[in-house]
């Protein structure tokens, strides 16, 4: 799309990936708990070293990571503006790190390389709206503090957000999977809008928890989809989603064990064959 903003362009993306970009097959865990460090380091620093602690500890993340930006600060400086000149070109202009008081606006970014942002914490808003991730994308056990937006994000390679916490309200209306998803153990902790979402190869909601509300109008199911044990204790909005009958290697889904506790709608919902 003609309109995207490759992600080198973004000063975000620079930060995210500060020792290096995921290139190749397999991820490289070294490089990806370095990259992680920085960030975490730059999106806590507003925050009490209680809430520090406490976020480390839900995250599973060592002790001390999400303090560490007083000590490091002028490292990741001196990185930030290295990696946008080496990727950029030095014509041009380093923006500066992101002020940590705006929103992590990745809005229409066109990433090219893998997207690894397992136990990544949000603190603000982020913006994924239109974003295309033409390789793999994982948001494990990332921490979402503030509302999360995928509206028309298409996401081309397997793609993960398990276990990932949402605290607030979550956006992915449009969005388009192209490879098989996986939201089992997610929390929402917020109303969850799927409004038109195109699921084409199958997704997993396992042990997934639904605080509040959660929207799936007009939402196609394509490829087998799993809800078994999830949890629904809010309002839930399943009209005109259409779903493909078959079996676990076809298509079809299942809503095994699940628990609905409140008004559950399915009107004008369809089950192809």
């Amino acid at each position: 799309m003609a309109d995207l903003t490759p992600a080198n362009q973004n000063p975000r993306y620079i930060l995210m990936t500060l020792y290096g970009e995921q290139e190749g097959g397999s991820i490289d865990r070294d490089l990806h708990n370095r990259n992680r460090a920085a960030w975490n380091a730059w999106a806590c620093q507003r925050l009490t070293d209680q809430e520090q602690l406490s976020l480390e500890k839900t995250a599973g993340l060592k002790t001390g990571e999400l303090g560490a930006w007083g000590e490091r600060k002028a490292e990741i400086l001196r990185l930030h503006e290295e990696t946008w000149l080496a990727r950029n070109g030095a014509e041009g202009s380093w923006p500066g790190v992101p002020n940590i008081v705006d929103d992590v606006d990745m809005t229409k970014i066109a990433f090219s390389n893998t997207v690894e942002l397992e136990r990544a914490i949000f603190i603000g808003d982020a913006l994924f709206d239109g974003a295309q991730f033409n390789v793999r994308a994982s948001f494990h056990a990332t921490l979402f503090r503030g509302e999360a937006f995928f509206d028309g994000a298409v996401f081309s390679g397997l793609t993960s957000f398990e276990s990932v916490e949402f605290s607030e309200h979550v956006g992915f209306d449009a969005a388009q999977f192209n490879n098989r998803v996986q939201f089992e153990s997610v929390q929402f902790n917020g109303t969850v809008y799927f409004g038109t979402v195109r699921f084409n190869w199958g997704a997993g909601f396992e042990f997934a928890r639904f605080k509040e509300g959660a929207n799936f109008p007009e939402a196609q199911f394509s490829g087998f989809t799993s809800f078994y044990s999830a949890q629904f204790s809010g309002f839930t909005n399943f009209q005109q989603a259409t779903f493909v009958a078959g079996n676990e290697e076809k298509g079809g889904v299942s809503f095994k064990d699940c628990q609905f506790e409140k008004p559950t709608s399915f009107r004008d919902a369809g089950f192809l064959t």
